[in-house]
């Protein structure tokens, strides 16, 4: 992927080295009930989605990408009633930056 965007000159979001960082950071247990579906570990719920969804946007602002129409500050707005959050949602709004 790297190499494909070097040769073509086009940049690149590193979504491997992006949500490795966040996981790591998370820890084991809280990506594990927060982030993917606990029947395989490798697919996101909703809070997942919404968390790789915000680490893309500030990639791409931070890269130049679209930067003129991504607004990467607006808060996460989850609906805590439908989903167990646990401690990535406090009040109306993600605590994830």
């Amino acid at each position: 992927m790297k190499n494909v965007a070097r040769q073509k000159k086009v940049p690149v979001v590193d979504m491997t080295a992006l949500t490795k960082e966040f996981v790591e950071d998370l820890g084991v247990d809280a990506t594990i009930q927060q982030i993917y579906l606990p029947t395989d570990g490798t697919h996101t719920q909703a809070t997942g989605a919404a968390c790789y969804t915000r680490i893309v946007a500030h990639d791409l602002v931070h890269q130049g990408i679209l930067s003129e129409y991504i607004d990467s500050e607006v808060p996460m707005v989850l609906n805590p009633t439908l989903l167990d959050f646990g401690t990535i949602y406090i009040g109306n709004e993600s605590t994830f930056k």
